[in-house]
């Protein structure tokens, strides 16, 4: 399994990131993934690192390569192909 040298996660999380980041790789991934969790554990840096190294465009095994185009866009939150939905704050 290859190192995530450059990703952010709890040690729980390193799991489920390989998995989908493996079925990706394995071209068995689906269109959709939904991901439900409890708040403040992380998910969304989760998400957006299996995000980002689906929109990398120089993909470094398991890892995203922090160089071209698309990460650099990523990194500045302002990928055109990135939608971050947040939940409205109700009273």
């Amino acid at each position: 399994m290859a190192k995530n040298t450059n990703i952010n996660l709890f040690p729980w999380q390193y799991i489920h990131y390989n998995n989908i980041i493996s079925q990706h790789q394995m071209k068995k991934s689906h269109h959709a993934i939904i991901i439900k969790s409890n708040q403040n554990i992380g998910t969304f840096e989760l998400i957006w690192n299996i995000s980002k190294w689906i929109l990398c465009t120089n993909k470094q095994e398991k890892n995203s390569c922090n160089k071209c185009n698309s990460c650099i866009l990523m990194n500045n939150n302002n990928h055109p192909d990135w939608y971050h939905i947040k939940k409205k704050n109700t009273p």
